[in-house]
Order: structure tokens, then C-alpha cells, then sequence
């Protein structure tokens, strides 16, 4: 427990209202994000099957060397889902996170209701965060492997 006195209970019952509305919002988002990354996935894959099955694939305008752009094409179209996927479902990760956060939170205030302190606003210098970390952890996820 806390010495601190506890904080009056309509401020706790906004508190606790907004973490569930924080909740129910990243969860939504959560949802949302892996939707549209399946979505985004079964586009590209139907796109890609249309193209195998047709007749006129790859299309006799591209010229002598038609094959070598279909194949360039599909590459460069398969980077792009590629990456695509990749913001969606670190989007998701992102949410998941947020949602655990807000689960534990409330879960904490199920123990003890928070006290005035807990309410109170944090001053706190958002982190810096180093430029090789950004350009490391643009191509993976290695930045919680090495560093941490």
C-alpha cells in the first residue's frame, strides 16, 4: 500500500472510466489493423492468381522482353505488400501493447484504487532515441534482441 490518500472517488471513476474507453479503442484498432493486413495480403494474392491464369499475361505491349518486366513487376508489387504487411501488423504489435497496458493497469486499481499521486500528471523528456537504432530496427525487429 501507499501512504498517499487515496483519490476522491469521482476522479478515480473518470480515471478508470478513461483506461476502459483507452481499452475498448486500442482493441478496436487492434482488430482493424490485422483485418486490413489479411485484406491487403488476399488482394495481392488474388491479383498474382488472376495473372497466371490469364491468357494474355504477361501483356504482348511490354515488348521482345515482356517476360523479364511481368517478372520485375510482380516483384517490385510483392515488395510493396511486403511492406505494407509489415505497417500493418507493427501497427497491430503496437496496439496489443497498449491494450496490455491498459489490462494491467486496470487490473492494479481492481487490488487498491489509485491514490492522488497515481493521478497525477508525469513530467517526464520523451526518450531520444539513437539514428542506428532507427536504421537497425527499420529492417527487423533486432532492436529488443541487442539492446535491451
Amino acid at each position: 500500500m501507499t501512504d498517499t490518500a487515496a483519490a476522491p472517488s469521482a476522479q478515480v471513476d473518470r480515471a478508470i472510466g478513461f483506461v476502459k474507453g483507452l481499452l475498448d479503442r486500442y482493441a478496436s484498432y487492434h482488430s482493424h489493423k490485422e483485418s486490413v493486413a489479411f485484406a491487403g495480403l488476399i488482394l495481392f494474392t488474388s491479383a498474382g492468381g488472376a495473372a497466371l491464369v490469364s491468357d494474355n499475361w504477361p501483356p504482348v505491349a511490354w515488348g521482345a522482353r515482356s517476360e523479364i518486366w511481368a517478372l520485375l513487376a510482380i516483384t517490385a508489387l510483392w515488395l510493396g505488400v511486403l511492406a505494407y504487411l509489415r505497417f500493418q501488423l507493427r501497427c497491430r504489435r503496437w496496439a496489443a501493447l497498449r491494450v496490455a497496458g491498459c489490462e494491467l493497469l486496470l487490473a492494479e486499481w481492481i487490488v487498491s484504487p489509485p491514490s492522488e499521486a497515481h493521478l497525477a500528471p508525469k513530467d517526464r523528456e520523451p526518450a531520444e532515441i539513437a539514428c542506428l537504432v532507427k536504421c537497425v530496427d527499420f529492417f527487423g525487429r533486432w532492436k529488443e534482441q541487442f539492446w535491451h
